[in-house]
């Protein structure tokens, strides 16, 4: 089981929130908000997915709140599964956001070593994390992936999720002229 994780935003001097996006469904509100904060040292991004039940629109209730790690890539709602895809990068300072997290309500873990895949050639050190959350009754059966090495565009459809990554090297020349010597890898999730 992964690390548990604490933001301790006690030593933080920023920290801020807006809207990305929402879909309402069956009664439910669920929306997608961009969560960062950080210090002189650190930062960490999480993307905070809230699901509320609006059916009596005098009386509001936030239902369950699910974080995950990263800014948001893209979302889709199929059924009552919301897909969010965040891309959660690595910075210098604190060794706690190396690992990408999530976590319904307070708890806040570190995906297990099982969750976590890699592309066939990393580009670099970031991971695409991919959460795919049941909403329908606030938040639950969640099951969060993530895949190393700085995939980044993301298709969906009904049935399947397409992920693409660049893999090879820019050559650089004389002045600012440079060559891409590489492929595109396409990842079938």
């Amino acid at each position: 089981e992964g690390n548990d994780y604490d933001a301790g935003e006690e030593d933080y001097y920023y920290s801020y929130s807006y809207l990305e996006d929402f879909y309402v469904k069956d009664g439910r509100l669920i929306a997608i908000s961009q969560e960062s904060f950080g210090s002189e040292n650190s930062s960490s991004s999480a993307a905070v997915v809230q699901v509320f039940d609006i059916t009596d629109v005098e009386d509001v209730q936030l239902l369950d709140e699910y974080r995950q790690s990263g800014y948001v890539n893209t979302s889709r709602m199929i059924g009552d599964t919301l897909y969010l895809v965040t891309n959660h990068y690595i910075y210098n300072g604190n060794k706690d956001f190396y690992i990408p997290y999530c976590g319904v309500g307070e708890a806040q873990n570190t995906l297990d070593a099982e969750c976590i895949y890699k592309t066939s050639s990393p580009s670099s050190t970031d991971y695409l994390v991919i959460g795919a959350i049941n909403t329908a009754n606030g938040v639950q059966n969640t099951d969060t992936k993530a895949i190393f090495g700085a995939p980044s565009t993301v298709y969906f459809n009904e049935n399947n999720m397409y992920i693409t990554n660049a893999e090879g090297m820019y050559t650089l020349y004389k002045g600012y002229n440079s060559e891409y010597e590489g492929k595109i890898q396409i990842i079938k999730a």
